[in-house]
């Protein structure tokens, strides 16, 4: 995996949290916490698999035109 990958799950991630923030207020019990938290954890996760997946497709198909 690459830095730039990473990157951009982390700031999907802490985008969701400040929506999930802003909505709630910015003292979240521990319950809206939990359904704030874990979700943007799990997709800023899947973001970082499917950016890094698309990018080794585009580089194996990019070898094998040359």
């Amino acid at each position: 995996m690459n830095l730039r990958s990473g990157n951009i799950g982390l700031a999907v991630a802490v985008a969701m949290m400040a929506v999930g923030l802003a909505i709630v207020g910015v003292d979240p019990s521990d319950t809206e916490m939990q359904l704030i938290y874990w979700p943007a954890f799990f997709v800023g996760i899947a973001v970082v698999l499917v950016v890094e997946r698309r990018s080794e497709r585009r580089d194996r198909e990019h070898r094998s035109s040359r």
